[in-house]
């Protein structure tokens, strides 16, 4: 069936799509083929030494789970990059990473 022109370009998936290709220009890095659908290619962005997890909601709150969190971790180290969940919420982007690695950031 297909979109609505009135929607189209509108819809949540492909507003996340836009924000995760604008996010991994503005870091310098990529967007993962099939976003994590695949098994060899985890999460949305490669920048760097980080392996980024990108949430977008135009709602007020996003609610978290320690089970995303580990998830993104595991994958992340699968592959020798830190890692990093950047959340637009709000207006405003949020990052939010392992203590150790924000440590090890302000240590530098």
């Amino acid at each position: 069936m297909p979109v609505p022109r009135w929607l189209n370009g509108k819809t949540p998936q492909e507003k996340g799509r836009r924000f995760e290709k604008k996010l991994a220009k503005r870091l310098g890095g990529r967007t993962q083929p099939a976003s994590g659908a695949l098994p060899f290619y985890r999460e949305d962005i490669v920048a760097g030494q980080y392996l980024i997890q990108a949430k977008r909601t135009d709602k007020q709150q996003y609610t978290l789970k320690v089970s995303d969190l580990n998830t993104l971790v595991v994958n992340a180290v699968k592959v020798g990059k830190l890692p990093l969940m950047i959340l637009w919420m709000g207006g405003r982007q949020w990052a939010i990473a392992p203590y150790g690695v924000v440590a090890e950031a302000v240590r530098r």
